[in-house]
């Protein structure tokens, strides 16, 4: 069983409202690949935090005039925010000041949407391939942002879990790449 990460700024980079086209092609190559080397995979669909930095898209930053209560709960250990640098920037991503505020994904509705969107698309490219073991809705998501209830927690997962299932024919297992401090929201 192999686990792979879906790097949420390759997937939704420029709108939370569009899943990249060349990002599912490659997730569907990836998929090939193990199915012909006899391999299966663990399908993390949200990885928001990978490796120590929060890896946020430029859409989910707050802009100027967004309500702050919007990034409640975001970036709770105050770790660094890598996100894509600009057109024509000489590296592929940039660091932003640990108070860089984006929005959470447990209560924004943009967000939230952007997330059912992913899921849909993600589960639905590979909903017939057999070297899909399970899905995974995120990484140590309490590492990126927290809910602000137990219950907002859970309503989370509930949604994103049940989006799964109808877009997966098969019925595979989902489960949630909790770190230490999220077992409170299982």
């Amino acid at each position: 069983l192999v686990r792979i990460f879906l790097l949420s700024p390759d997937f939704q980079p420029t709108s939370p409202s569009h899943v990249d086209d060349l990002a599912l092609a490659n997730l569907v190559l990836v998929a090939d690949c193990a199915e012909f080397l006899g391999l299966t995979l663990d399908v993390t669909l949200f990885a928001f935090h990978m490796s120590g930095p929060n890896w946020v898209a430029p859409w989910m930053l707050l802009s100027d005039g967004d309500d702050p209560a919007l990034a409640a709960g975001s970036n709770p250990h105050k770790l660094q925010v890598i996100a894509p640098s600009p057109p024509n920037s000489p590296t592929p991503f940039q660091t932003l000041p640990h108070t860089a505020l984006y929005r959470n994904p447990f209560h924004d509705p943009l967000f939230m949407s952007a997330q059912l969107l992913l899921i849909s698309s993600a589960v639905t490219a590979l909903a017939k391939s057999p070297a899909v073991a399970l899905w995974n809705l995120s990484n140590e998501h309490d590492q990126f942002a927290v809910p602000r209830s137990d219950a907002e927690g859970v309503a989370w997962a509930r949604s994103l879990a049940a989006a799964v299932r109808a877009a997966d024919p098969l019925g595979r297992p989902v489960t949630c790449g909790l770190h230490a401090d999220s077992l409170r929201f299982a």
